[in-house]
């Protein structure tokens, strides 16, 4: 299904004849015959006549601050691009352009999401998100949850950016924010799958919850996690890594960690609690 295209000026285009693609859909080999000098001096891009069944992935870019399914919104370029009279299709890569804040308004999915330095991504209330690969912000991008938010993949905060949820969000891979940066949780829950990589703040106020999962994960970086009075309930095995500097809670408020049955929590790294550290059933062990 896939055609070499011309793409001069950031427009579509076609010219000389196709010849049928092959090759494995990770490495296709593109042709087309029949094209003069002045046409072989276009920009030539790897397009696909099937949107369903696709392995290339359709770049979308925000142009303005709008809603999610604004069609005058998005561009097939960056940088304020031309708009492409469409909105991001489910399967997509999209990216959320400096200086621009999208809000859902609908039941929405995409494969990967870049969220730019100084712009905003907002799942809506009562809205769903859902990104089946990974979730980054760089600079001071920020993820703002209002509704229900699912990552299966890893959500990296990358920049220094302020992201915040009162919705639950569930993150199958590692959460990841980076120096500077700050993650606060003030309803609902996060559930963390794999790896929780901190060198920023994360606050958890109540009836907020953290909740990391994911048998043999780590904790590690040189941050503050549940920066606040509220609960880390960890439901297997972890490993704080060697290296890393940690503290939960703070003196003004104490926070909680919940152990789970038969849970052992390994400390290898320099970790400060202030609050109190509970176990199920005495099965659980902080070592």
């Amino acid at each position: 299904d896939e055609k070499l295209e011309t793409y001069t000026g950031s427009v579509m285009g076609s010219c000389g004849t196709h010849v049928p693609t092959v090759g494995a859909a990770s490495a296709p080999s593109l042709q087309r015959t029949g094209l003069t000098m002045t046409q072989l001096s276009n920009r030539w891009v790897c397009g696909t006549n099937n949107l369903a069944a696709t392995p290339l992935y359709a770049y979308y870019y925000s142009r303005k601050t709008s809603t999610w399914s604004d069609t005058s919104a998005w561009s097939f370029s960056p940088n304020a691009g031309p708009s492409c009279g469409c909105s991001p299709i489910s399967g997509s890569f999209v990216v959320i352009d400096s200086a621009n804040t999208i809000t859902t308004n609908g039941a929405d999915s995409v494969d990967y999401i870049n969220i730019n330095n100084d712009a905003v991504l907002v799942n809506n209330t009562a809205r769903t998100f859902v990104a089946q690969g990974n979730m980054y912000t760089y600079g001071t991008g920020s993820f703002i949850n209002k509704g229900t938010a699912t990552i299966f993949g890893a959500m990296i905060l990358s920049g220094g950016g302020a992201s915040s949820a009162t919705g639950n969000i569930t993150v199958d891979a590692a959460f990841e924010l980076g120096s500077g940066g700050s993650y606060r949780q003030t309803g609902g829950t996060i559930s963390i799958a794999d790896e929780l990589i901190d060198s920023g703040t994360i606050a958890v106020i109540p009836p907020a919850i953290i909740t990391i999962t994911g048998a043999g994960t780590t904790i590690s970086g040189v941050g503050a996690i549940n920066d606040s009075t509220g609960t880390i309930s960890i439901s297997s095995n972890k490993t704080i890594v060697t290296g890393s500097v940690l503290s939960f809670g703070t003196s003004a408020g104490n926070s909680t960690i919940a152990l789970a049955s038969g849970a052992t929590l390994s400390n290898n790294g320099a970790a400060t609690l202030n609050g109190n550290i509970t176990g199920a059933d005495g099965t659980a062990i902080w070592v």
